[in-house]
């Protein structure tokens, strides 16, 4: 199901029609009822989509899953959902499930996941991380469905055709967030391989295929693609390996060994770095992760100081622990516009020096649930979380 990817000035046109067509298919697989799961590669697609969603499908339950809630809201929802979409288990009943319902979720439905979807809807992603999605489709046998959904399917979207009339004859196109977070020329293989099992040959068997599709995905030569798409499939390789090379060259100047010693045969000295410009855990952070995962306390400014967003005061010195757990799960992902040197914004608490939580970062909220920072409005908002409005001002 592609899309239009969008260019400069037709972003927002672009994603309403997508939106649109998703909720849309949605609706239509869904006439009869059952439960489908959408998984989008950003939070910022799944919240417009759950949006769009709402407005189209007024009588279907969906459901928001991303990193941008609260952790407590986040395990809230996941565990409802897990707890009426389970799969039925050997030798016991299946369990009642609801009528209709789509759960719309970010990566944070990819792994460990045990839902049991009639339906999946998904963007485009490496070969290893496409299976992992579709593992959440018909996981229990016994599971009563409606007859439209008996038989698996996946509807593919988050790409765009380069040649509408012949898929193969130019290479597709990628939303910017996706080849941000994937790369190019792992979405390419994975395009070439779901465009062979959406074709006249042998559709994918899952698990038996699955080992194949991961070395396709990661070890594969130029003819996993179509000879159209090879030589931009060639130079999103080069570029791949390059940055790879580069990220095993940076994490090497920090293994945990002396200067020159890394071919000891002990562990004695292992907790000296090589290099010390780490700048604290946020460096080391940095290093270890290419796309890091920045996380705020979300509190709200009012007349009598702070407080948590879910309610809890904080006090003037030193938490309890008590006060401490309730911050905690009140930390919310920020947007990737907030990330590096803009989430070095953010003050720490003071009263949490000294303390297991004086590294917590808080992003502090007007009473309406707005904040700025670094040139960006963001606002949480009950149903979708953590938005990222755009540009303040």
């Amino acid at each position: 199901m592609p899309e239009t990817v969008a260019g400069a000035g037709t972003a927002a046109a672009s994603r309403a029609a997508a939106d649109a067509a998703v909720a849309d298919r949605l609706g239509a697989e869904l006439a009869d009822g059952g439960c489908a799961l959408v998984i989008r590669t950003t939070a910022d697609r799944a919240q417009i989509l759950c949006t769009e969603v709402r407005h189209r499908l007024p009588d279907t339950p969906a459901v928001l899953l991303h990193e941008q809630l609260t952790a407590a809201e986040l395990a809230h929802r996941m565990a409802e959902c897990l707890r009426v979409l389970r799969p039925a288990r050997a030798g016991e009943a299946a369990p009642p499930r609801p009528e209709r319902l789509i759960v719309i979720a970010t990566p944070v439905a990819e792994q460990s996941c045990d839902l049991d979807a009639d339906l999946l809807i998904t963007d485009l992603a490496p070969l290893d991380l496409l299976l992992q999605r579709i593992g959440r489709l018909h996981r229990g046998d016994g599971t009563p469905r409606p007859a439209r959904l008996r038989t698996p399917r996946v509807i593919v979207t988050g790409y765009a055709e380069g040649d509408a009339t012949r898929p193969a004859a130019a290479p597709p196109r990628f939303p910017a967030a996706a080849e941000d977070r994937y790369g190019h020329h792992a979405l390419l293989i994975a395009a070439a391989q779901v465009l062979c099992a959406a074709g006249p040959g042998r559709p994918w068997s899952y698990p038996a295929d699955a080992p194949a599709l991961v070395a396709a995905g990661y070890g594969a030569g130029a003819d996993a693609v179509p000879a159209a798409w090879r030589d931009e499939w060639e130079a999103a390789r080069t570029t791949w390996e390059k940055t790879w090379r580069a990220r095993a060259d940076k994490a090497g100047n920090h293994l945990l060994t002396r200067q020159g010693e890394r071919a000891a045969v002990t562990l004695e000295g292992a907790h000296h770095l090589a290099h010390r410009h780490l700048d604290g855990a946020d460096g080391l952070d940095h290093l270890v992760r290419h796309h890091t995962n920045r996380r705020a306390a979300l509190l709200v400014a009012d007349g009598a100081g702070h407080r948590t967003v879910s309610g809890t005061a904080l006090p003037a010195g030193k938490p309890a622990t008590a006060t401490c757990d309730a911050v905690i799960a009140d930390t919310v992902s920020l947007p990737p516009s907030c990330h590096r040197d803009r989430f070095k914004a953010l003050s720490l608490v003071s009263s949490w020096r000294d303390t297991a939580f004086q590294h917590v970062r808080d992003l502090v909220l007007s009473t309406d649930g707005a904040a700025v920072l670094a040139r960006r409005r963001l606002r949480y908002e009950e149903v979708l979380g953590l938005v990222d409005e755009g540009p303040a001002g």
